[in-house]
């Protein structure tokens, strides 16, 4: 692995990730089968106590019965598979991701998806700046001031590109935690009283598709146009290292637009993303409570 190549690194983090949510959810799982036992007593309690205050009789309770019974198996179906969140798992969780993630994909047309392979146009161009600074004479002693100005410039334009990167990693961070985490919220719905942490759960999951699909539709348009405006800065670059006395003035309006291009990908993203917060359902996607009610 060439350890000079960021989008190379990005992508070992982001298996790295996907492969401890993996185990982290396995070992989880061990705990969360007692939680559901004891979660299943409690609501089986009270449910015992809600027959015997109501005075029903035994026709009328063990229809009850039954359909809590069908209920607790459900739960327990969906509980038993919830830490399987490796690739091809069966957990209802990693269903909604892979489900989400593959629209994204198909509508795309991103098949590989790698967040820095931005990043890695950005270097690039900084590297150009570097040695354009270095053919104009920037880095003589008296033009101190004048290169400290446009390594400002370089490093506000990576930032502008770095905050992009941490956009699109911090939604698969999320994907990862909430898949690892999913035995622990799922098995909530095996109560009455703790159901809605189980809903609320799910809701999460919609919404992170929600932002998903964001990301997938800015994805292959940010990388376009990223090539394009590095394309732009690579030929005005080579136009200003052969330039006269005007070269300082031309290489800082490069920067400048290099810089602008960068902020304005990062606003639009992260406008799309909140866009996309907005339109995911709100609220509880399923209603647990009437569930209970009908028991």
């Amino acid at each position: 692995m060439n350890i000079a190549n960021p989008s190379l690194i990005a992508q070992l983090l982001l298996d790295r990730l996907e492969t401890a949510s993996g185990g982290y959810a396995l070992s989880l799982f061990q705990y969360v089968r007692v939680i559901l036992i004891a979660l299943a007593l409690l609501d089986l309690i009270r449910l015992a106590y809600d027959v015997w205050t109501s005075n029903q009789g035994p026709d009328a309770a063990l229809p009850r019965l039954g359909r809590w019974i069908l209920y607790m198996c459900a739960v327990a179906a969906i509980v038993q598979t919830s830490h399987r969140v490796g690739a091809g798992g069966d957990s209802i969780a990693r269903y909604v991701y892979d489900l989400f993630r593959e629209w994204g994909e198909r509508a795309s047309g991103t098949g590989g998806f790698t967040p820095a392979s931005i990043f890695q146009a950005a270097i690039e161009m900084a590297q150009l700046a570097w040695s354009t600074m270095k053919d104009i004479g920037l880095w003589n002693p008296l033009a101190v001031p004048i290169a400290l100005l446009a390594g400002l410039v370089v490093l506000a334009m990576l930032a502008g590109f770095g905050y992009l990167v941490f956009l699109f990693y911090f939604l698969f961070l999320e994907w990862f935690v909430a898949l690892s985490l999913a035995p622990a919220f799922l098995v909530t719905a095996a109560h009455k009283w703790t159901a809605g942490i189980a809903e609320g759960y799910v809701s999460y999951l919609i919404s992170l598709g929600y932002r998903t699909l964001a990301i997938f539709f800015c994805y292959p348009v940010l990388l376009s146009f990223v090539d394009e405006v590095r394309g732009w800065y690579t030929e005005a670059m080579t136009l200003v290292s052969t330039g006269g006395p005007t070269a300082i003035a031309n290489f800082f309006q490069v920067l400048c637009g290099s810089l602008f291009a960068a902020w304005l990908c990062a606003i639009v993203i992260a406008a799309v993303r909140a866009y996309a917060n907005r339109v995911a359902p709100q609220g509880r996607v399923l209603n647990l409570g009437s569930v209970y009610e009908s028991i």
